[in-house]
């Protein structure tokens, strides 16, 4: 069954597409399931090209409501929201679970001073592990996306890279925590071809020796983006010989 429970809108201020045209999109390209998980805004905090404000996400719900029971006939429609784990607004993501029917977790950033910034030295990097840890054991969370976007901030696969990601495998394991291949590296790397984006092949080779379960994201920025091949994504789940995950098993996770 095709699915994406990795979809943005407008709102982030990074997107662009209306609500209903990535619906739309998702029934051309002959999803079954399609999940909107936009950036999700923090009370309080302002990030205007990185997330929705918070004076948005009830609209938003409002609207992915409205075309849950206008394609009803048509797609199956989920509205969650990804979000970094922040510890000191952790009852905050605990209330919005309630109104939604899912979160994922994209640890893009570390919060300072109300601000945020990348992981990128040794102690920013032992600081993800452990916002990584408290996300997972918080049960908050549906699956953890694009979990080597670190190496993008410090693009170096040395030890340090490579025993952070032996620690994420792990705790993948510990708490049953899906890792998502993530389908906007492979939309970069077409574009850019001197970069490595995500997925690092690498740091997968470390997944699939563990066996993590892994699931598919496709990031979708634009309607566009739901086009994308999902032969090309699968030839590297079975070329890494992953442990792919079935949609009812996703399903089950978000209606427990």
């Amino acid at each position: 069954m095709k699915y994406n429970f990795h979809t943005h809108t407008i709102r982030c201020g990074h997107a662009s597409g209306t609500d209903e045209e990535y619906v739309i999109s998702a029934i051309d390209n002959r999803f079954k399931i399609l999940g909107f998980s936009d950036h999700c805004p923090y009370y309080k905090l302002s990030f205007p090209i990185q997330r929705m404000e918070w004076k948005e996400y009830k609209k938003y719900l409002k609207s992915i409501d409205k075309l849950k029971k206008k394609y009803q006939k048509k797609i199956k429609i989920y509205a969650g929201f990804e979000c970094e784990y922040f510890s000191n607004h952790l009852e905050q993501l605990k209330e919005l679970k309630k109104h939604c029917d899912y979160l994922i977790l994209g640890q893009h950033h570390y919060l300072k001073d109300n601000d945020c910034y990348n992981y990128s030295s040794l102690e920013e990097l032992d600081l993800l592990l452990k916002d990584i840890h408290n996300a997972f054991e918080s049960g908050l969370f549906l699956y953890f996306a694009h979990p080597d976007y670190y190496l993008l901030n410090r693009p170096i696969w040395d030890d340090i890279a490579i025993n952070l990601a032996h620690e994420i495998c792990k705790l993948s394991l510990k708490y049953d925590m899906p890792l998502e291949i993530n389908a906007k590296g492979f939309r970069l790397n077409r574009y850019h071809k001197n970069i490595v984006y995500y997925p690092y092949p690498k740091f997968w080779e470390i997944v699939a020796n563990y066996g993590c379960k892994v699931c598919i994201g496709f990031d979708a920025h634009t309607p566009n983006d739901l086009s994308d091949n999902i032969i090309e994504i699968k030839k590297y789940v079975f070329q890494y010989k992953l442990n792919l995950i079935t949609t009812e098993e996703i399903l089950k996770r978000i209606e427990s």
